[in-house]
């Protein structure tokens, strides 16, 4: 019985190559589900100005506070300007427009790119990024190259 390091060398020892596949149609199906999963790509939404009063007492613990009041405001409509959508996707993630359009239009989530373009560009390309890693991983495969040795 050989020892284990001797087994792995015998399974990885070979000259391979690999290829990769995907199907763009998988790329914008799993983006759009990553886009739609509001826990880890939450909606993008205005800005929420909270003050909180707190009434403050010493004791001979230390310092004491007692929540009074807290008061809510929601930030007053601003107009980012915004990128050119598909320039930006496009260079952080190596994708076609026309993917980036069926991404954005099949998630429904465009028009939070008024609310604020930056986050929402920042979204957008973290998942079409794990959509397409997770591709690239399960469309590996490996050849042997004439059964050559490294």
């Amino acid at each position: 019985m050989l020892p284990v390091i001797f087994e792995i060398w015998e399974k990885i020892k070979h000259k391979t190559r690999y290829t990769v596949e995907y199907s763009t149609k998988n790329l914008i199906n799993t983006a759009v589900e990553n886009l739609k999963d509001l826990n880890s790509f939450p909606e993008t939404k205005r800005p929420l100005l909270e003050a909180r009063k707190v009434a403050l007492q010493m004791t001979n613990e230390g310092i004491d506070g007692t929540l009074k009041n807290i008061g809510r405001t929601d930030v007053e409509e601003i107009r980012y300007p915004v990128p050119d959508v598909y320039s930006y996707i496009q260079s952080r993630v190596n994708v076609s427009r026309n993917t980036v359009y069926e991404v954005l239009k099949q998630s429904g989530r465009y028009p939070e790119l008024a609310i604020n373009p930056q986050l929402f560009l920042d979204k957008v390309v973290g998942a079409i990024h794990n959509a397409l890693n997770s591709l690239l991983v399960a469309g590996i495969e490996y050849q042997k190259i004439n059964d050559s040795l490294l």
